[in-house]
């Protein structure tokens, strides 16, 4: 990029990559590998349920949802699945490394609307990744909110994501965590069996206080929505993050359009109120 451009767009262009040093890079499961990122000149100050875009120079780019609640730390943190060229490119970065990064972009976690109510979070696969910045927040301002259950499914126990944490959470207790897997060894696993839905339907919650807040994959989405509608939860109360084919992460290319709404600019976190009535939403 010439000097002239760079001055005409200015360093600070949603357009142009920042660096980043990578912090720390630790495998958590065969698939998924969590990074730590600290920016060249300002910290990110990102919110929970917004992502940001990561360059590979040399190898492309690809948009990934923050796992970390970083609104006031120096660094932040990504949790990786090796899918394609640029997410394996970046499974092989070393402590040291530099890559590009732009945002933070997209809608937050309805991390207001939350307070004073019980919030029920429920995550599949992947989806514990952005849930766990949500988690974050909700621990950092804990007397903020009401009861706080966390329903988290895997196909397995080593596919389970934040181990530690999740653990830690399940036995210490400060929010109420069941666990459930689609497939598990006999005799190595003690929690649930079975999707989502299986402890979603014996829970007990008061509609009128309780917010709802799903994160995995599209799947899963109608099938947690007819069990939350089935608890008299109102799609207002209801919020879920789409993050389907996002590219330039800005509202311009139209790639991750869902009717009159871009995924990366309107969401991707979305009251279900916002989408119900877009069949290509869920």
């Amino acid at each position: 990029m010439s000097e002239s451009v760079r001055r005409a767009i200015g360093e600070s262009s949603v357009y142009t990559p920042r660096k980043a040093k990578v912090e720390s890079i630790q495998p958590m499961t065969p698939s998924e590998t969590l990074l730590e990122l600290r920016p060249s000149a300002s910290p990110l100050r990102g919110s929970p349920g917004q992502f940001v875009q990561v360059t590979i120079p040399g190898v492309g780019e690809c948009p990934i949802s923050l796992c970390s609640d970083c609104r006031e730390t120096e660094t932040f943190q990504l949790c990786v699945r090796r899918v394609g060229l640029v997410t394996t490119a970046i499974h092989r970065l070393v402590p040291g490394s530099i890559v590009g990064i732009r945002g933070p972009f997209g809608t937050t976690f309805p991390l207001e609307e939350a307070e004073g109510k019980d919030v029920l979070l429920v995550a599949g696969g992947l989806g514990m990744a952005p849930l766990r910045s949500f988690v974050e927040y909700i621990l950092k301002n804990r007397d903020r909110f009401g009861e706080v259950t966390l329903v988290y499914g895997t196909r397995s126990p080593k596919d389970l994501l934040f181990r530690e944490e999740v653990f830690e959470w399940y036995y210490e207790k400060p929010i109420s965590v069941i666990l459930t897997v689609d497939l598990a060894p006999a005799g190595d696993w003690t929690g649930e069996v079975g999707p989502v839905t299986i402890p979603l339907r014996s829970l007990e919650i008061v509609p009128a206080r309780t917010l709802a807040v799903m994160v995995g994959p599209p799947v899963m989405f109608s099938y947690v929505l007819d069990v939350l509608r089935e608890k008299g939860l109102s799609d207002d109360r209801i919020y879920c993050s789409l993050e389907r084919r996002m590219f330039c992460g800005i509202g311009k290319c139209g790639q991750c359009q869902i009717e009159d709404l871009l995924c990366c600019k309107d969401g991707p976190v979305f009251s279900l109120s916002q989408i119900a009535d877009r069949g290509e939403a869920l």
